[in-house]
C-alpha cells in the first residue's frame, strides 16, 4: 500500500513537471509565490484529466488491483469491481505522509471553480486515519524540537509558504478540527502550541474548539494574529516579514 502511494506521488509529480497541462498548473503555483524548490520539497503534483490514467499506470508498475482499490487511489464503479476509475483527476495533488515520512494519503485541490469539493481527501483506510495524522509533521519534527514550538496553520499552501519564509516548525490541520490524538502526537516534541487560523467565523470556531480540546492536556497555547485578516500564505506572498513578525508576536490565548 505504501509502495502504491509512493508510485502515485511520483506519477503526479511527473505529470506536473513534464506535461503541457502540468506546466500550466506549475504557472499557477508560481503565481501563488511558490518556488520550484518548495514545490519539489513538498512533492506537489498534478492529477490530469481522464478517468483511469493513474490506475493503468499503477497496474503497469505491477501493483495489485486490490491494493490500488484499498488505498483509494482508484474506486470501483460497480459492485463486481470491473469498472475502475481514478479518485483524483484535474486536481493539484498534495501527498500526506505519516511521522516516518511514508506517503499514506493525498489531498487534491480542484483546478476548476465549478468542481466540488474544492479539496478532496483520501478516505480513511488501514494506513490513514485523519484524526491522528498531521500534515508536514515528518519534516517539522526536528525544527519543532529545536524551537520548542509548533505552529498550526490551516492548509497546505500555508505550510509551504511558512517553510519558504524560514519558519519550518509548521504543520497543518488540513481543514479538520484538531483532535486529542493530534495534540498527543505533537506533545512528544513540544508543549508549546501556536494556532494561526483564519479570522473568519469558521477559523475562530476552529480556534475555540482546539483550545477546549488542548486545555486539559497541560499544553501552553498561543494565538497568532496576522494583520488585515490574511492567512499565512497570503502574508508571505505580500511580504514574508509580515508572517515572521506575526509568529514572533504570538500571544497566550487567554490574552
Amino acid at each position: 500500500l505504501k509502495a502504491a502511494n509512493r508510485d502515485a506521488s511520483k506519477y503526479f509529480v511527473q505529470q506536473l513537471l513534464e506535461t503541457e497541462d502540468g506546466k500550466k498548473v506549475l504557472g499557477y503555483l508560481h503565481s501563488r509565490a511558490m518556488t520550484d524548490e518548495t514545490i519539489k520539497t513538498f512533492q506537489v503534483g498534478f492529477a490530469p484529466d481522464g478517468k483511469d490514467n493513474l490506475y493503468r499506470h499503477l497496474l503497469e508498475k505491477k501493483h495489485e488491483k486490490a491494493d490500488i482499490l484499498e488505498s483509494s487511489l482508484a474506486v470501483a464503479r460497480d459492485s463486481e469491481g470491473r469498472q475502475v476509475k481514478d479518485r483524483f483527476w484535474l486536481r493539484l495533488m498534495f501527498p500526506i505522509d505519516n511521522t516516518q515520512g511514508d506517503i499514506v494519503a493525498f489531498n487534491g485541490r480542484a483546478l476548476k471553480k465549478e468542481m466540488n469539493p474544492k479539496y478532496l481527501n483520501s478516505p480513511e483506510y488501514v494506513l490513514y486515519h485523519k484524526g491522528s495524522t498531521i500534515y508536514n509533521l515528518s519534516r517539522a519534527k526536528k525544527p519543532i524540537r529545536e524551537e520548542d514550538l509548533v505552529v498550526f496553520v490551516e492548509g497546505q499552501f500555508d505550510v509551504m509558504a511558512s517553510h519558504q519564509a524560514g519558519i519550518k516548525n509548521v504543520v497543518a490541520t488540513s481543514g479538520t478540527a484538531l483532535t486529542e490524538s493530534q495534540f498527543k502526537l505533537v506533545k512528544r516534541y513540544t508543549k508549546n502550541i501556536a494556532l494561526a487560523f483564519d479570522s473568519d467565523s469558521a477559523g475562530q470556531d476552529a480556534l475555540m474548539r482546539a483550545v477546549h480540546t488542548a486545555q486539559p492536556m497541560g499544553l501552553e497555547l498561543f494565538v497568532i494574529e496576522i494583520p488585515q485578516g490574511k492567512d499565512a500564505a497570503d502574508a508571505v506572498k505580500e511580504d514574508p516579514q509580515l508572517w515572521l513578525d506575526a509568529v514572533a508576536a504570538r500571544k497566550p490565548y487567554l490574552e
